[in-house]
This record gives C-alpha cells, sequence and structure tokens, in this order.
C-alpha cells in the first residue's frame, strides 16, 4: 500500500502500541483514536508514546458517546480506518464516517474466542492453534465480514507474552498483504 493513503488507527492497549509502531512503517497514519490517560494511572501510556514519537496527532475518547461526539467534528478525512486493541464499542455512526469502513484485527481464528483477551484464553485452553482475523466492524462484536486470516501453530511451551508478540506480528503481515487489495476492490 502506499503511504500517502492514509487511515486512522483506533487502538489502547499494549497491543495496540506495539501495533501501532509496525504500521507506521507500512501506512499513513492520519490520526490515532485512543481512550484518555486515567487520572490514576502512573506512568507513560504505551499508545501515546508511540504516537508522540511519531508525531502523530491524538484524539481521545473514553466512550462510545464521546467517540461519536469526537467524529462528528470531522477531524480526520481518511476513508479507512484500522482498530486494534480498542476496547470501545464503535458506533454505527462511526463506521460510516469512514467510506471503506473499519478493519479490526482480531487475534483470534473467528468465531473462536470472540471479545476481550482472546490471546489468555487460547492458552489457558491449551490449544495448539490459534492466529489472527481481519473482518470490516460491525456493531456486534467480532461478527463483520471477515477479509482474511492467519494460522499461528503455538509451541507447547506457549505463554501469553510470546503469543502475544507473534500475533502482533502475524497481524501486521496480514494488514500489509490485505489492506492494499481491499482498497483496490
Amino acid at each position: 500500500m502506499s503511504k500517502s493513503k492514509k487511515v486512522v488507527f483506533f487502538g489502547s492497549g499494549p497491543v495496540a502500541a506495539a501495533s501501532l509502531a509496525l504500521l507506521a512503517s507500512n501506512f499513513a497514519i492520519e490520526a490515532v483514536i485512543t481512550k484518555p490517560k486515567p487520572s490514576h494511572h502512573r506512568g507513560e501510556v504505551p499508545v501515546l508514546e508511540v504516537a508522540k514519537r511519531l508525531g502523530l496527532p491524538v484524539f481521545a475518547a473514553a466512550n462510545k458517546q464521546e467517540l461519536d461526539e469526537l467524529l462528528a467534528k470531522k477531524p480526520a478525512k481518511s476513508e479507512l480506518a484500522i482498530l486494534i486493541d480498542f476496547g470501545i464499542i464503535v458506533s454505527r455512526k462511526i463506521i460510516d464516517y469512514f467510506q471503506l469502513g473499519i478493519i479490526n484485527s482480531h487475534f483470534s481464528i473467528l468465531p473462536e474466542w470472540r471479545g476481550a483477551d482472546p490471546i489468555t484464553f487460547a492458552v489457558l485452553s491449551g490449544q495448539t492453534t490459534t492466529g489472527v482475523s481481519l473482518m470490516l466492524l460491525v456493531e456486534a462484536i467480532d461478527e463483520g465480514p471477515l477479509l482474511a486470516y492467519g494460522e499461528y501453530e503455538m509451541p507447547a511451551d506457549t505463554t501469553t507474552p510470546l503469543l502475544t508478540q507473534e500475533l502482533i506480528k502475524l497481524s501486521q503481515a496480514l494488514l500489509v498483504e490485505t489492506v492494499p487489495k481491499y482498497i483496490a476492490g
């Protein structure tokens, strides 16, 4: 994908921060939308640190209503957004804000382990294969049309941190391969 085609990135957690750092090497990130730093939080917030280091504009919303209000101000012009580890349910209004929609990178092979923390569930369940699914976001949780998926064979001694790092890399590879094809139709 040409870095001239801009995307908006939605993400809040540590997986989002690592993903954002990788995405910026292949995608022109117009803006980062994340959750605000909680008042009780000590130390740095990884997504904010990565965005700052990359010189990216950052917008924050604490919940669905604030997110709707934020995008009603039209802060971005991108036709496409990428969502990883965001933690806020996105409304139809926000999905429709982007002409090409929002691609969600979910760290399991759907429909297995929908919702939060699929990486830990994959490790704790003892499964031998997991992966990453790219789907178009819809209002239901992890139920949008599947664009692509990749599998990862889990070694017997897999830990949650190790699996997290491997799935971040797999997500990046899938996005780099799939997003240009999706944009091209």
